[in-house]
């Protein structure tokens, strides 16, 4: 249930309010090679960003990777997932590049407490 969620990037702004809009680019279901454009709110909440990503790595149920070489939004990340005794553990790994990478300190604390909240509210709509 986790992956798939993980993986259906046009629900993401469901349950991570930081992401205001995700569309898919390319036809057909998710596979490596999949294209997507997400509009996201940064630190700051009146300012937005859009950019394009990549899938990777898409090894279901347990590997998903992406990677941006947008102009701003440099980065590559993935998360790994393992079943655990009460449920699903994620991994999350993210790597900043070019002009993003002098705040990679500000963007992983912004990112742990955005996924931390966002775990919180998939767990709950997954158990529904």
């Amino acid at each position: 249930k986790v992956f798939e969620a993980l993986t259906r990037h046009e629900d993401l702004p469901k349950f991570m309010p930081e992401i205001i809009e995700v569309r898919k680019l390319t036809d057909g279901p998710i596979q490596k090679g999949s294209r997507y454009r997400m509009v996201q709110k940064m630190a700051l909440p009146f300012i937005k960003t859009a950019f394009e990503y990549e899938v990777d790595e898409y090894d279901p149920p347990h590997r998903l990777t992406t990677r941006s070489d947008g102009p701003f939004a440099r980065f590559s990340g993935g998360d790994t997932l393992d079943e655990v005794e009460d449920g699903t553990r994620v991994e999350v790994e993210i790597e900043l590049k070019g002009i993003a990478r002098p705040f990679r300190f500000l963007a992983m604390r912004m990112a742990k407490k955005n996924m931390e909240n966002s775990a919180r509210v998939m767990k709950a709509m997954l158990e529904e």
